[in-house]
C-alpha cells in the first residue's frame, strides 16, 4: 500500500511500441468484476514508444465501454524500472498491481488481490499464475523451462493459497 492515497487500486500498466498486442490486455481489464465499492485505474505508462500505442489503447478503451477509469502517461527514459516508477506516481489509489502489456487477467484477479492484501495486512506483494498461450503448437522444450517465461505458478512458497 502507498501512504497518502485514496483507498483504491491502480493497475499499471507500463508500454513500449504495445499497439498491436494490448488489446487483449485492456479487454480483461475493461471485463473484471469488482464490487462497487472498490475504487479502480488503469494507469497507461507510454515508454517512449514509436508507435500509436497511447491513442490505440483509448480506441480500444472506448470501444469496450469499460466502467473503469484509463488514463495514460508518458515516460521519456527507456526501461520499465523508470516507466513502473512513473506508474507509481501517477497512480491514484494506495494498492499498485503491475501487469505487463501482454497478460489477460482474470476477471476476478483485481477483487482477489484486493481482498487478500485488505484481509491479511502482513501480506505486501501477490503474484499470479501465468498461463501460456501459444501462436503455434506449444514446443517440446517449453515446460522444462516454462518458469523462466513467468509461467505457472509464481507462488515463492509453493503452498496452497496461491492467487
Amino acid at each position: 500500500m502507498t501512504a497518502n492515497r485514496q483507498k483504491g487500486i491502480s493497475v499499471i500498466m507500463c508500454c513500449y511500441n504495445s499497439a498491436n498486442r494490448i488489446k487483449e490486455t485492456l479487454s480483461a481489464l475493461a471485463h473484471q468484476q469488482i464490487d462497487e465499492d472498490i475504487q479502480f485505474e488503469i494507469v497507461l505508462v507510454d515508454n517512449a514508444s514509436t508507435d500509436n500505442t497511447v491513442d490505440a489503447a483509448k480506441k480500444i478503451w472506448e470501444n469496450l465501454k469499460a466502467p473503469y477509469q484509463l488514463r495514460c502517461t508518458y515516460e521519456a527514459i527507456p526501461g520499465l524500472g523508470n516507466a513502473r516508477m512513473k506508474g507509481i506516481q501517477e497512480a491514484s489509489y494506495d494498492t499498485i498491481i503491475f501487469c505487463d502489456d501482454d497478460n489477460w487477467l482474470m476477471p476476478n484477479y483485481i477483487q482477489g488481490v484486493f481482498k487478500i492484501l485488505e484481509t491479511n495486512p502482513s501480506i505486501a506483494a501477490c503474484g499470479g499464475t501465468g498461463i501460456p498461450i501459444f501462436e503455434t503448437k506449444k514446443p517440446e522444450w517449453f515446460d522444462e523451462y516454462a518458469e523462466s517465461f513467468a509461467i505457472g505458478s509464481q507462488d515463492i512458497n509453493r503452498e496452497e493459497g496461491k492467487l
